[in-house]
């Protein structure tokens, strides 16, 4: 039997109207909390200024430069506003990169460099101020994870972070938080859930316990992302629960290599990032399919997904093509985009034996 270790020390608060518990859910310490989010969420919805009528009792500050994939630099401004005002508990709100930013501003506010320096390898010398997460959107997971991902616009690559550190104290899924997401995002932000639970599931660090958890996502996601973004309630409540399973199962057995072929399409071709991590899995598929380690594992994912006419069928209800070219992708970018991958720590724990080689016919034949 395979050993392994399963722990996540996030606490866990699930359900409809579970935002309203919110303000049990605050350290009796805090005397200032800064909420972390974009300007969409902030201006556009009513959800901001609900927290902030939850939070009466507390000073409340809001950020909310955060940009669709957050920068290096927006941290370390959003940093320095905590550290003005003397913040104690970072709160982020909205869709991944909201919360991926929150990490990354806790961590900053309490050592004293730029977070740029956590990048290239700094290990931190102080612990992030406490984060509580509230997803708006179900795709990401970050709620639930040690991960964060971040935009370097000096090189043009997308960079991840990892730190047992930056797990969120907190998390308070509220579906209801989610129903206003626009069709396009609840598209993109589901794919990335079935990006993930699929990715986590094949990767050589996932074990039977996180094996079961990955493809339960898959199911729901399956079953339920059409008919969630048609807005059936039913199934956007139950996309809330299946990004918390895919976000548990990557926190296990990370992301492999589809997702980070994903991040070239994201940064020089500003294809959603949910929407860019899948399109090279039915080419990724078809390659572990002949691959004994991966047989098996291919076998059960594609018996799922055959139940909705394969895995490119199920794109297509969606409106989705898994055409690279459709996107304005050509040949002549593979080579940029290879070498963009190959560095990535994610091909480590990728079947396969993953070179350059094998990475350069997964975009061509994803073309």
């Amino acid at each position: 039997m395979q050993k392994f270790s399963f722990h996540i020390p996030t606490k866990i608060i699930f359900g409809t109207g579970a935002i309203s518990k919110l303000p049990l859910e605050i350290p009796d310490s805090t005397t200032s909390i800064l909420i972390v989010t974009d300007q969409n969420l902030h201006q556009n919805t009513g959800i901001i200024n609900q927290i902030k009528c939850l939070l009466s009792d507390h000073k409340v500050l809001v950020f909310d430069q955060i940009e669709e994939n957050p920068t290096i630099e927006s941290v370390d401004i959003g940093a320095d506003f905590a550290k003005k005002h003397h913040v104690d508990l970072i709160l982020g709100v909205g869709g991944g990169s909201s919360m991926d930013a929150a990490k990354g501003i806790a961590l900053t506010v309490k050592n004293e460099v730029h977070f740029e320096y956590f990048l290239k390898g700094e290990v931190p010398k102080k612990l992030p101020l406490p984060i509580i997460c509230i997803p708006t959107t179900s795709g990401t997971g970050s709620e639930v994870t040690p991960f964060a991902v971040f935009t370097d616009r000096i090189d043009e690559s997308k960079k991840g972070y990892s730190h047992p550190s930056i797990f969120p104290l907190k998390s308070i899924i509220d579906p209801e938080l989610t129903y206003s997401m626009p069709e396009s995002v609840r598209i993109n932000t589901g794919l990335d859930v079935l990006a993930h639970a699929s990715e986590a599931y094949l990767s050589l660090e996932s074990n039977k316990l996180n094996d079961q958890i990955a493809l339960e996502s898959v199911r729901l996601v399956i079953s339920n992302l059409p008919l969630a973004v048609k807005g059936d309630q039913s199934a956007i409540n139950l996309m809330a629960y299946a990004s918390v399973l895919a976000g548990i199962a990557i926190t296990h057995a990370s992301t492999i290599l589809p997702h980070i072929m994903g991040y070239p399409l994201t940064v020089f071709h500003q294809i959603p990032h949910g929407k860019a991590s899948i399109l090279t899995l039915p080419a990724f598929l078809d390659f572990l399919e002949k691959i004994d380690e991966s047989e098996q594992k291919i076998k059960n994912l594609k018996s799922i997904f055959n139940l909705a006419g394969g895995l490119s069928g199920f794109l297509k209800t969606l409106g989705i093509s898994s055409k690279l070219s459709d996107y304005g992708i050509s040949e002549s970018e593979i080579d940029l985009f290879v070498e963009k991958t190959i560095h990535k720590d994610d091909i480590k724990i990728t079947p396969g034996n993953i070179d350059r080689q094998i990475i350069h016919k997964l975009y061509y034949n994803s073309l």
